[in-house]
C-alpha cells in the first residue's frame, strides 16, 4: 500500500552505493540500473557551495548518479511485472 495517490520523484538525482546496488542487483534490475545511471569516477561529498566535506579513501566504492524519476519508474515496471504484487494507491 502506498499512501500518495499517484507515486512522484521527489529530488533531482540518487547516489547508489555498493550495497544498494547488491540489492537492486539481487532483484535482477541491475543492467538496467547500469543502462540508465552513470558510475562516479571520483565520488566526493559536497555542500551546497561546493567544497568538498568528504573524499572516500582509494581506492574509491563503485557509486552509480541516476535521476530519482528513472529509478523510481523502473521500481514501479517491476513491481506491476510481478504477478504477486497488488500495488494499491
Amino acid at each position: 500500500l502506498e499512501k500518495v495517490a499517484q507515486p512522484r520523484a521527489v529530488g533531482a538525482g540518487i547516489a547508489l552505493a555498493p550495497n544498494g546496488l547488491a540489492v537492486l542487483e539481487a532483484l535482477g534490475l541491475l543492467p538496467a540500473i547500469e543502462a540508465g545511471s552513470r558510475l562516479l569516477s571520483a565520488p566526493r561529498v559536497v555542500d551546497a557551495a561546493g567544497r568538498t566535506l568528504f573524499t572516500p579513501p582509494e581506492p574509491a566504492p563503485a557509486v552509480r548518479m541516476m535521476r530519482r524519476s528513472a529509478l523510481q519508474a523502473l521500481l514501479i515496471d517491476a513491481v506491476g511485472a510481478e504477478p504477486l504484487i497488488d500495488a494499491r494507491y
